[in-house]
């Protein structure tokens, strides 16, 4: 799961504040991923505590997990078969099919 997926699934507990924060945070996530916690907290105008009681919300226990889904990108499995391999495996099907005998059924 990446961050912008976390979000998503806890949005309604967040503030309006905790979302102008992630917004920031999104919008610069290059700096973001160089900043330190203090760093982070300053370039929100937010003290540090404000900073881990919103990592807290989303279910973040520590600066360095925030790091982590920040630059987790979005796994998307991609399957790519020709046209010939799927009628390939139709006909292996359908021959095994024949091999049996359905008049009991």
């Amino acid at each position: 799961m990446n961050l912008e997926e976390l979000v998503n699934d806890r949005y309604d507990v967040l503030t309006a504040n905790d979302r102008e924060m992630l917004t920031a945070i999104f919008r610069d996530k290059q700096a973001v991923k160089q900043m330190n916690s203090t760093q982070l907290a300053s370039y929100l105008h937010v003290s540090r505590t404000t900073l881990v009681r919103l990592m807290k919300k989303l279910g973040i226990d520590s600066y360095q997990e925030l790091k982590l889904l920040l630059n987790r990108k979005e796994e998307h499995v991609v399957y790519l078969y020709h046209l010939q391999d799927i009628v390939k495996e139709y006909h292996v099907m359908v021959d095994e099919l024949k091999k049996h005998d359905y008049e009991a059924v």
